[in-house]
């Protein structure tokens, strides 16, 4: 009875831990919260319903209709929802292409923030948890959460929209943890970021800055903003 009870509880505080963050934000590509209901045995956060399902659905098809506009576009609004975050001192930990929700006239929703951290929560009492493909090397050397970790798995979503898979793609957990911990990074799309592009270089080049082996090398989420809307401005 009381191993059930503790579970209870550590559910309870996590789906509490997560309402906060989401009720300390107010940024239109930020899911919003409606409030908190009981659900069967559990709790459950009520959002507005988000008609596209997420970003991972629309970019993985080969028919997404997307142009190079709109994907810089997402990538843009991702990362000023990241920043803001930032600003909030609050890290998001799992950043991906499925953690952020599409509206209806397709306006993505960064989402799910089980493993947000806020600045006074100590994270040495928390379990980390974060998705392997888009993790940074600190997360394989079970190193604490910073605003570069967010920004390397920034980097990962914003190869997704242009790349139409996942990082990693193909490759099983074990090889992947490998690349992680070596610095062997996702290979360059040819087929969607040919090289000799400018703008398509100038976006590879901010990528392999977003994913450097050193957190405090990486841009922050702002400049990454910022550098996005420079080069989407480039003309091939």
């Amino acid at each position: 009875m009381s191993h059930t009870k503790d579970k209870i509880y550590a559910l309870v505080q996590d789906i509490a831990h997560e309402a906060r963050a989401l009720r300390s934000c107010d940024h239109s590509n930020i899911q919003s919260l409606i409030g908190v209901a009981p659900f069967e045995d559990s709790l459950a956060l009520i959002s507005p319903w988000m008609q596209q399902g997420d970003l991972s659905k629309l970019i993985y098809q080969p028919d997404s209709g997307l142009s190079s506009k709109d994907r810089y576009t997402l990538s843009i609004q991702i990362a000023d929802s990241v920043s803001y975050l930032h600003n909030l001192n609050i890290l998001h930990v799992d950043i991906k292409s499925s953690n952020v929700l599409l509206s209806s006239d397709l306006k993505p929703k960064l989402a799910d923030f089980g493993s947000a951290m806020m600045n006074e929560v100590s994270t040495e009492h928390r379990n980390i948890v974060a998705s392997l493909h888009w993790a940074p090397p600190e997360f394989a050397m079970r190193r604490q959460p910073s605003p570069g970790w967010d920004v390397h798995s920034l980097g990962m979503t914003i190869f997704e929209i242009f790349a139409g898979c996942m990082p990693y793609d193909g490759i099983q957990r074990n090889t992947v943890q490998a690349h992680i911990i070596l610095r062997k990074l996702p290979g360059r799309p040819q087929n969607r970021l040919p090289v000799g592009d400018r703008q398509c270089d100038r976006l590879w080049e901010l990528l392999l800055k977003c994913w450097a082996q050193d957190p405090l090398c990486r841009p922050t989420a702002s400049e990454v903003r910022d550098e996005l809307k420079l080069i989407s401005e480039i003309s091939c």
